[in-house]
């Protein structure tokens, strides 16, 4: 409601929440009539991937975004992603494009942890070859903007993709589009110890403690190796090849 652009409209779906979010949403819905749409289709679907697909198939906008956590937008978050949206598409105009963005890291009550996530985490700012994509996503959700072709070429996103903005991004560079990396932040990260999915500091003691988790490692290899699957017929030792390759530039 604070972003400098105002032609926008939400569309929000409970996934079976449990606490006072329904009746929050029904509260913005009855006070922004022609901007807030509250979908009560009775539908579980059973985690961020699945929810967010099924809002992408309801969704007919030219331009979508994602939000989905107790993050805080910083003001002009929009109005940056459709700026250069609309410069990539004059170059492309037929080609699936997404947008993304930094992060400034932020604990709990928003005091700053790091101004770049892609700093913090050693991620590669610019990825284009789908081998790389397909190993270490650099792309997160919140700050994703994608175009009506992005859309069209990922649904539907199967069960085997392990994140809807990973599966989004491997798609656009297996379709020829253009991935923009827009080096600033515009969004306040918000951490919490007991984040599944964030920004974790990587550092010497963060990876000691992943290598000694085998089965941790060997969980979430074997995803990678399962959505890879999609795209072609990736032999699993070239896959683990990647994997440390990526590893040890993170790390020194």
């Amino acid at each position: 409601l604070s972003q400098t652009v105002e032609n926008w409209t939400l569309l929000v779906h409970d996934d079976g929440s449990t606490d006072r979010t329904v009746s929050i949403i029904d509260l913005y819905q009855r006070k922004y009539p022609d901007k807030i749409f509250f979908i009560e289709d009775g539908i579980r679907n059973g985690g961020a991937k699945n929810n967010f697909s099924h809002l992408l198939n309801l969704s007919n906008a030219s331009y979508i975004m994602f939000c989905d956590q107790d993050d805080v937008w910083m003001p002009n978050k929009v109005e940056v992603a459709l700026e250069k949206m609309l410069e990539i598409e004059v170059k492309f105009p037929d080609r699936p494009i997404l947008i993304h963005t930094d992060l400034q890291v932020v604990d709990k009550h928003l005091n700053l942890i790091s101004n770049s996530m892609f700093d913090y985490q050693r991620i590669s700012k610019n990825i284009s070859k789908l081998e790389d994509i397909l190993i270490q996503n650099n792309v997160t959700g919140c700050t994703m903007m994608l175009n009506s072709h992005a859309k069209s070429i990922s649904l539907p996103i199967p069960k085997g993709a392990i994140m809807h903005d990973w599966w989004i991004a491997a798609q656009v560079i297996l379709n020829n589009g253009a991935l923009i990396f827009i080096d600033r932040p515009t969004i306040f990260y918000r951490q919490h110890d007991s984040n599944s999915i964030g920004s974790k500091e990587i550092n010497l003691q963060y990876y000691l403690k992943r290598v000694m988790n085998i089965r941790l490692f060997a969980r979430q290899f074997r995803k990678i190796v399962l959505q890879a699957q999609y795209f072609g017929h990736y032999k699993t030792s070239y896959l683990f090849f990647l994997k440390m390759k990526i590893f040890f530039k993170r790390l020194f």
